[in-house]
């Protein structure tokens, strides 16, 4: 298995390894090449729910970008590039004489895949590899794509699988790539949840309903056109000051910092928390009344937020602030919760204060739904069943 990001590194990849790791090692004997000397947040409860211990994990450096080399889109274009080289390099030299069934990557980054690659030509064997979000063609990243699209298209024509999280990013590699045979060796499958992570919710009563966006806020996706939809509700529902308490967990770029300060009228509503462990994340959700997806516009949204999924494991009334074209928006509709476009601040106003004043309907509706298909269990079963059809047909060739 190759994941550039695994536990107990705190994001959003991470915590999808952990959830798959915990379980595949009760069936694979697993080796895993990862990265290391990173220095974001640790959650080392995330390495227990990994079951690294199973795990014969193997940790190839990466470099630190030095002070000296600034910030800026276009330097970390540049310095990434050179990292990809470097750990590329790097990880292959791990490669060693065993017999392996297949190998198995995940991105993002995608240099996973690269290595993956690598071992491919060495090994011979079936190769399976995952995709979070799209990779060259990101509508969100703007520099270096042209690089990056060569690199992928080598991944997308040699690996025997690949598996992505929504109909839309499947497409969007079909359109890209439309001699390769797409959608003949593809698979979909969304993010999913542990339902024995999330703590039993304490009956104790609250002052005042509690509304939680639980996640960063950077790039594209940011909180502006929700607080001023909070602000619109107040002025529609004057008393929302003494009903609601809005929360928000996780990073904030500076600058979204600073426009959240801006919005006076409904500054004491807004309470601003640090990134939080994985687990106490799911804490925080069953402790709110309603849950805040904010996504960023886009006339069609391709990305599936593995926190969504998470939010769908709490069983709480969903607010989807997602555009209306995509899978989200869509998993969200067949399970009775509103979806509004980022953009559309007098809907998102409206729809917020119809959730608290029918938040007895909706708690029932989200207890009542059946989530089973994006459960941790069928996530597993579902990959052990393209890993276990990739050897059987391995072997009939290899005859």
């Amino acid at each position: 298995m190759v994941s550039y990001f695994s536990p107990p590194e705190l994001n959003a990849e991470s915590i999808l390894i952990a959830k798959a790791l915990g379980k595949l090692v009760d069936k694979y004997n697993i080796d895993l090449i990862t990265a290391g000397n990173l220095h974001g947040k640790k959650d080392e409860q995330l390495a227990d729910l990994a079951n690294l211990e199973a795990v014969n994990r193997i940790v190839v450096d990466t470099l630190n970008k030095p002070a000296w080399f600034g910030e800026g889109a276009i330097r970390d274009s540049i310095w990434y590039r050179y990292v990809d080289y470097v750990w590329e390099a790097r990880a292959k030299q791990h490669y060693r004489e065993k017999k392996y069934d297949f190998i198995y990557s995940r991105s993002q980054p995608g240099i996973s895949h690269m290595v993956a690659h690598q071992y491919k030509k060495q090994l011979h064997i079936p190769w399976v590899a995952q995709f979070s979000d799209p990779w060259a063609n990101n509508p969100f990243h703007k520099y270096g794509q042209a690089r990056l699209k060569r690199k992928e298209e080598e991944i997308v024509q040699y690996a025997d699988v690949l598996v992505f999280p929504t109909e839309e990013i499947r497409k969007l590699y079909e359109s890209t790539y439309p001699a390769m045979g797409i959608r003949s060796k593809s698979y979909v499958i969304p993010h999913c949840f542990e339902d024995s992570l999330y703590p039993n919710e304490a009956g104790s009563k609250k002052e005042k309903m509690i509304v939680s966006y639980i996640g960063d806020f950077y790039g594209l996706r940011s909180p502006v056109h929700f607080l001023e939809a909070m602000e619109l509700a107040l002025k529609w529902k004057p008393d929302l000051v003494d009903v609601m308490e809005f929360h928000i967990w996780g990073y904030l770029e500076p600058r979204y910092k600073e426009l959240i300060d801006s919005f006076q009228s409904i500054k004491e509503m807004i309470h601003i928390h640090n990134q939080t462990d994985y687990l106490d994340s799911l804490s925080r959700m069953k402790t709110s009344d309603i849950l805040i997806l904010i996504d960023a516009p886009s006339e069609e949204n391709l990305f599936l937020s593995s926190k969504l999924i998470d939010y769908f494991g709490s069983r709480k009334p969903i607010l989807g602030v997602t555009p209306e074209v995509g899978s989200a928006a869509d998993y969200l509709r067949q399970f009775g919760f509103p979806v509004v476009d980022p953009l559309n601040i007098s809907d998102i106003a409206a729809n917020l204060l119809d959730m608290i004043d029918r938040l007895h309907f909706y708690k029932h509706r989200a207890e009542k739904n059946n989530y089973t298909p994006f459960s941790t269990e069928e996530y597993v079963r579902t990959l052990c069943s393209i890993f276990k059809s990739l050897e059987q047909n391995h072997r009939m060739t290899a005859v």
